[in-house]
């Protein structure tokens, strides 16, 4: 028993008629649409109810202030300890935010090396050089008092 194949270019679909709606006729008084209101109107549109619950939350007035964008990031220091620095450096190392990206004691923002203050929690015995970093006033005694420069 053979079955005739059918060509990919003899095929044929059958389109369905759209029933257009409140035109009167079969579907009756109300045309399909339900009762009265918005909705059964044409060209019918409900405001999302998302766009009144934010007209309702209080605006931070002035420039930037309700947009990300202008809004300072607070994470965009990073801090780094006294202790740390000793741990991870020898004697007369140089410090960068680079220096310590790459030794992976600080972390990078976005891809980006982020800028560094140095904080005097803990000792430092050994002498080191610290350039490119904001050193907090106790941290600038204690790397001075080692024999350490900040630049």
């Amino acid at each position: 028993m053979t079955t005739k194949r059918t060509m990919l270019h003899e095929l044929s679909t059958k389109k369905k008629k759209k029933k257009k709606i409140g035109r009167g006729g079969a579907r009756g008084a109300k045309s399909g649409r339900g009762n009265k209101g918005q909705r059964s109107r044409a060209g019918r549109r409900i405001r999302p109810a998302l766009r009144d619950e934010l007209a309702r939350i209080p605006k931070r007035r002035g420039y930037n202030k309700n947009r990300a964008r202008g809004v300072r990031n607070k994470d965009a220091v990073r801090s780094v300890t006294l202790e740390t620095l000793e741990k991870h450096f020898q004697e007369k190392s140089i410090i960068t935010p680079k220096v310590l990206t790459d030794r992976g004691v600080v972390t990078k923002i976005k891809g980006r090396v982020p800028s560094v203050k140095v904080v005097a929690r803990g000792n430092i015995a050994t002498p080191i050089t610290i350039r490119k970093c904001a050193v907090s006033a106790g941290a600038k005694q204690k790397i001075e008092a080692a024999g350490g420069t900040i630049q």
